[in-house]
């Protein structure tokens, strides 16, 4: 019988509100990773023929749902071509880096992504992100506001939307040519997503094959006062199958890169120590 492999790179955009979609995109991914893998462990073919993805998982778990669907439709393929998904390569940018990282984790433990839902979903809203000192008052960029109420009662979609004119006015008055989010709370939100997937169940929990890779590149990009470039920041891990050796985070280039970059975004000195300390936070939790 043919076997083949389906090798995936994954590239996450950013945007608020896509980045929700992408999180979407990113579990599914994860979902057709755990069918395929729970699939192949079934090493008697004659037993996988009949076998089904509940067989060895609890039915109650809220986290599983459309695996069935999948292994199902990886078990009919397999009676012709054994086929194998493997993810490769993740990358992302901004939100959609956030993403990556959590769809990264969960492959190499095998863990859930239900978490960083309810992150995206309760706190991806510029009412909740904007920084305190950036966010605008009632006065603040007062000429642009009949351009959006004007929008409104036009009809223009989907500004003719209170809620969405109103944030849209919010966001569009407040702070101009520095970030006006507030990075320090993100990163406490995804350190909580990261801390509430939880630890593996075992020390051999992993969706990659025995040996496999898995390259994850996160680039960031900062806004810095106008005279000065957009600098970014290349983040690239390489984790290894459990199964192989004993699992390893490498972060040696990221002290220097994560300063440069805090640095010279506007955080300046006396956020930058912070927030390098969050980011030490998050990889550490996500090592273990």
């Amino acid at each position: 019988m043919r076997e083949k492999e389906l090798r995936i790179a994954l590239v996450c955009f950013g945007g608020v509100s896509l980045a929700i979609y992408m999180h979407g995109i990113t579990k599914e991914i994860l979902k057709l990773a755990r069918a395929s893998s729970a699939l192949h462990a079934v090493t008697d073919r004659r037993k996988r023929s009949s076998a089904t993805f509940l067989d060895n998982h609890d039915a109650a778990d809220p986290e599983y749902d459309t695996e069935t669907i999948y292994f199902d439709l990886l078990r009919d393929i397999g009676k012709t071509l054994e086929l194998r998904i493997i993810v490769d390569i993740v990358a992302g940018a901004s939100a959609g880096g956030i993403n990556g990282v959590m769809l990264a984790r969960a492959l190499s433990h095998d863990l859930p992504m239900g978490r960083l839902r309810e992150l995206w979903l309760k706190n991806a809203d510029v009412t909740e992100l904007l920084a305190p000192e950036a966010m605008a008052s009632r006065w603040s960029k007062w000429f642009l506001r009949p351009f959006f109420w004007a929008a409104g009662f036009a009809g223009v979609e989907p500004i003719k939307e209170l809620e969405v004119r109103t944030k849209l006015s919010l966001f569009m008055r407040s702070r101009w040519f520095e970030p006006p989010f507030d990075g320090m709370k993100m990163a406490e939100l995804m350190y909580d997503a990261v801390v509430a997937m939880g630890t593996p169940r075992e020390r051999t929990s992993s969706l990659l094959p025995s040996g496999q890779g898995l390259d994850l590149s996160n680039t960031a990009a900062a806004r810095p006062a106008p005279s000065k470039a957009i600098s970014t920041w290349r983040m690239r891990r390489h984790w290894r199958s459990p199964r192989a050796r004993p699992r390893r985070f490498q972060e040696s280039s990221l002290p220097h890169r994560y300063r440069r970059w805090t640095d010279s975004s506007g955080c300046g000195q006396r956020h930058g120590r912070a927030a390098r300390n969050s980011s030490h936070k998050i990889l550490s939790t996500m090592r273990s």
